[in-house]
């Protein structure tokens, strides 16, 4: 079964994919002979992103998606094709508050002079974990990391007030769920090293919760489009330019990096300072697990304690997952 898993779950995450599922197709416009969405998975290695793979036949032109989730219609383009050759289309406007809000698709293409579709029902993130729950009932560590996450779920909700009143979490057996343990100073990767610099220094750094994994680093600036800013994880390097990064004010500058996996939370970003391409000031070093070392016992902000303990074991569970896989 590990193997099995190991083929549809990989190392950046990409879930198994849903049992299969009859497809409704519409009336109007006519039914495409051979147009399918042919699987749905979910993605969370950065952001929960669902994913739709579909199978236009040759000869079908100008295929397109339209999802709708809570009333909100979008159009997605394919943004790739899989390994057998079937398109992707991905949802990416998902926050985790919203595990339990239902997801619908709609493909379209042209055949001939006629606009054919298929349909996917209606599916939530929720009802895909109780999925898994119930094909996979002797896998431990998938139980946990299916547990902690509709955890993580129900602590956003709580925290941002969206649907809050029913949680994702009601009605399912979490007895596999983990049991959050403090973190110490030693978990914290947080440090400022070198030298400050007046021209471009930092003021502040952490984590913008309720909604995807996003980390904020704070700074002021004298140099304006002088100043940019490497962030790295794991070797991998973005670099944001000071018109990325401005505010109203010029001298005041904010970072938005959102390149950390739910296997990353306890590794450590850097964050490098350059004025005209040289590296000046300090060197920042942080991680989710700094955000939630500070904030595990927080009482300013209403339920925010308990959403960064759920992050950090939604994390941990993550990443013990992946290494049970093995080769």
């Amino acid at each position: 079964m590990k193997r099995l898993l190991s083929a549809i779950l990989t190392l950046i995450m990409i879930f198994a994919l849903l049992p299969a599922a009859a497809l409704t197709a519409n009336a109007e416009p006519a039914d495409g002979e051979g147009l399918r969405i042919a699987a749905a998975s979910l993605l969370v290695h950065q952001d929960i992103v669902v994913r739709y793979a579909a199978i236009v036949p040759t000869g079908m032109t100008d295929p397109y998606m339209v999802v709708e989730v809570n009333g909100q219609r979008s159009t997605l383009q394919p943004s790739g094709e899989d390994s057998k050759g079937r398109l992707l289309f991905e949802v990416t406007t998902l926050t985790p508050d919203m595990m339990g809000d239902n997801v619908s698709a709609t493909l379209y293409a042209t055949s001939g002079d006629q606009l054919v579709s298929d349909s996917k029902p209606e599916y939530s993130i929720r009802q895909y974990c109780l999925n898994l729950m119930a094909a996979y009932p002797d896998d431990e560590s998938l139980q946990t990391l299916l547990a902690d996450m509709l955890v993580y779920g129900a602590a956003t909700q709580t925290f941002t007030g969206h649907n809050a009143s029913a949680l994702v979490t009601a009605g399912v057996d979490l007895s596999n769920a983990t049991v959050f343990n403090d973190l110490t100073a030693a978990d914290s990767a947080f440090s400022k090293t070198g030298t400050a610099d007046e021209a471009v220094c930092w003021t502040g750094v952490g984590l913008v919760c309720g909604s995807r994994m996003t980390m904020y680093f704070d700074l002021t600036t004298t140099v304006g489009a002088a100043t940019s800013v490497e962030i790295t994880i794991n070797g991998r390097t973005t670099t944001y330019p000071y018109a990325a990064i401005k505010t109203g004010d010029p001298t005041v500058c904010r970072v938005l990096f959102r390149g950390i996996a739910a296997t990353e939370y306890g590794d450590t970003v850097t964050a490098v300072l350059k004025n005209n391409g040289t590296q000046v000031g300090e060197t920042m070093t942080y991680s989710v697990d700094s955000y939630v070392y500070s904030m595990q016992h927080n009482t300013e902000y209403e339920n925010l304690a308990p959403l960064v303990q759920a992050i950090c074991n939604y994390g941990n569970s993550a990443k013990n997952y992946v290494e049970s896989l093995g080769d």
